[in-house]
């Protein structure tokens, strides 16, 4: 599972204490503190808003799949253990972050996005925010 997400990603991510996140790269563990895991969250971010400004569909994986993995390691990193939970959480990142760019018609519907928006899951939240929902 490890091996896996390290390939897709290229890095993982594994909790170190409140104040630090701690990262797997290649094999090398470095713990960042939160200024710096706020920077890569900013940086993460940026990428999905360049995406959602010029939108290909042929640039999906790299651009939103990854990305979202990403964040959804930096949020919630006991994900690297959830296969299952690691994926729903990447497939409505990138759902959500193609809504911005050419609206879906799940969101159309109040209850979805009530499910989605209202689940107290903060990466979902500030994609809920971003993408008006």
């Amino acid at each position: 599972m490890k091996l896996f997400v390290c390939v897709l990603l290229g890095l993982f991510f594994i909790g170190c204490g409140q104040s630090e996140t701690c990262v797997s790269i290649n094999g090398q563990e470095k713990c960042y503190t939160q200024n710096e895991r706020n920077k890569l969250e900013q940086k993460y971010w940026k990428i999905l808003d360049d995406w959602v400004s010029n939108p290909q569909l042929s640039n999906i994986q790299m651009h939103l799949v990854q990305t979202c993995g990403k964040l959804q390691l930096l949020y919630d990193p006991k994900l690297i253990n959830d296969r299952e939970s690691f994926d729903h959480g990447v497939d409505v990142c990138v759902k959500i972050t193609v809504h911005r760019a050419a609206p879906q018609p799940e969101f159309q519907n109040p209850e979805i996005v009530k499910a989605i928006c209202g689940d107290n899951y903060p990466l979902w939240n500030k994609l809920c925010d971003r993408a008006n929902l």
